[in-house]
């Protein structure tokens, strides 16, 4: 067992009871979810685990042993055949429903590739997206996003009806449109808009600045 951190050292035991309980409820509920994924689903790396849990039903305990003891660290070649499937020609639903987690991904992370290899895409789910804190926060930081979509996905039923379009996007732009809920359809509109109300601002700028001077 790996050793604990002094942070979690410094906890009394009341909390860390308390800590832990929670974990692994935020855990089990993740996880039991996924389960019924098509990768969870189909892995070869995790048919043993698959098996180890057929017959454990809601036993949250024995369920998150065998996971932290079946399941083996993966790397990114482990979810690349599944995660192509948004990319072939056409894209359909029942291969990417419920691929990863139940549903669609709000949108596809693409890495920036500085290494000088491929880019790398990472589904982002409702449910592993990072929300919006309750109460903002004073800040006097700034951040920059790249909000533009490198490519936008088709999703069909069968081969005609578009039941789905997902965003290819990095991450920062795909998070801040999903929380702002724009959809890549209306992209133009949005633009247009924006430069219009920009122009404005300029223009009552410019009468201040004649009308000071």
């Amino acid at each position: 067992m790996a050793s604990l951190s002094p942070l979690l050292k410094s906890l009394t035991p009341e909390l860390f009871i308390q800590l832990k309980e929670r974990s692994d409820k935020f855990l089990f509920e993740i996880i039991s979810v996924n389960c019924q994924s098509k990768f969870c689903q189909t892995a070869s790396e995790l048919s043993i685990f698959r098996h180890a849990i057929e017959t454990l039903h809601d036993n949250e305990q024995g369920f998150l042993q065998n996971f932290r003891n079946l399941v083996p660290l993966t790397v990114y070649d482990t979810y690349l055949p599944f995660v192509a499937r948004f990319f072939n020609t056409p894209c359909l639903e029942s291969d990417v429903a419920d691929l990863f987690a139940p549903g669609f991904p709000l949108f596809i992370a693409v890495s920036s590739a500085t290494s000088g290899k491929a880019p790398k895409f990472f589904p982002k789910y409702k449910a592993t997206t990072l929300r919006p804190s309750a109460s903002p926060a004073i800040s006097q930081s700034v951040y920059t996003y790249d909000i533009r979509c490198k490519d936008v996905l088709d999703v069909f039923h069968g081969h005609q009806d578009i039941v789905r379009k997902i965003s290819v996007i990095p991450a920062g732009g795909g998070l801040l449109r999903a929380q702002m809920g724009w959809n890549p359809d209306d992209d133009e509109a949005r633009m247009s808009s924006i430069c219009a109300c920009h122009q404005r601002m300029s223009e009552c700028e410019s009468a201040k600045y004649h009308d000071f001077v």
